[in-house]
C-alpha cells in the first residue's frame, strides 16, 4: 500500500493565532475565515463573500453548528443568492437576528410548557404570553397551539 502513496508532509497550525500580517496574505473567502477565527464574534468586515454557500457552511461548523445541510435553503429564505454581492457584516447581522429570534421562540416554548405542566388554562397562558412577550392575542394563541400540539 505504501508504494501507492506520496511522501507528503502536513503542517498543522492554529489559524486563530496568525498575526494580522500573515492573515493579510490569505486571499478570497479564506481571508474572512482566518480573520473570523483570530478576532472572534466581534469580527466585522466589508469584504465581499465570493463562495457564499461554502463559506457559510464552514463558519457554521466552526461556530459549533452540527447540521449544515440546510444552508442552501437557509440562504434562499433570506434571499441570499450565490451570484449577488454580500458583505460579511450583512451576513453576520442576519445570523445574529436569526439567533435572537430562535432564543425568543425557545423562551416562549419553555414558558408554555411549564404552565401546561402546572395545569394552567389556555386563557391564562395566552394572557401571560401577551403580557410577558408583548405579543398580540393572535400571535400568543398561535404559539400556544404550536407548543400544546407538540405536547400531545
Amino acid at each position: 500500500m505504501l508504494k501507492f502513496t506520496d511522501n507528503l508532509k502536513l503542517h498543522v497550525f492554529e489559524m486563530r493565532n496568525l498575526s494580522a500580517e500573515t492573515r493579510r496574505l490569505f486571499q478570497s473567502d479564506m481571508r474572512i475565515v482566518v480573520d473570523y477565527l483570530a478576532e472572534g464574534n466581534g469580527y466585522c468586515s466589508d469584504r465581499k463573500i465570493v463562495h457564499k454557500e461554502a463559506l457559510i457552511k464552514l463558519l457554521r461548523v466552526l461556530s459549533g453548528d452540527e447540521n449544515v445541510e440546510d444552508t442552501l435553503s437557509m440562504m434562499q429564505e433570506r434571499g441570499i443568492k450565490e451570484e449577488e454581492d454580500v458583505k460579511v457584516c450583512e451576513l453576520f447581522d442576519q445570523y445574529e437576528r436569526r439567533g435572537q429570534q430562535k432564543e425568543f421562540e425557545r423562551s416562549i416554548e419553555r414558558m408554555v410548557l411549564e404552565n401546561l405542566e402546572e395545569h394552567r388554562t389556555e386563557e391564562t397562558i395566552v394572557g401571560k404570553l401577551v403580557r410577558w412577550f408583548s405579543l398580540t392575542k393572535e400571535q400568543a394563541k398561535m404559539y400556544y397551539d404550536k407548543c400544546a400540539r407538540d405536547v400531545v
